[in-house]
């Protein structure tokens, strides 16, 4: 039970990271863009 709730948790988690990064790097990419 606590092994599939924390499995749930991380893959959230992982989830927001990753959308999080995306979207770091379409800004820096959209600068960079501006830039050249």
């Amino acid at each position: 039970f606590w092994k599939e709730r924390f499995l749930g948790i991380s893959v959230c988690l992982a989830a927001i990271g990753a959308l999080l990064l995306s979207e770091q790097l379409g800004t820096r990419g959209r600068q960079t863009r501006l830039e050249f």
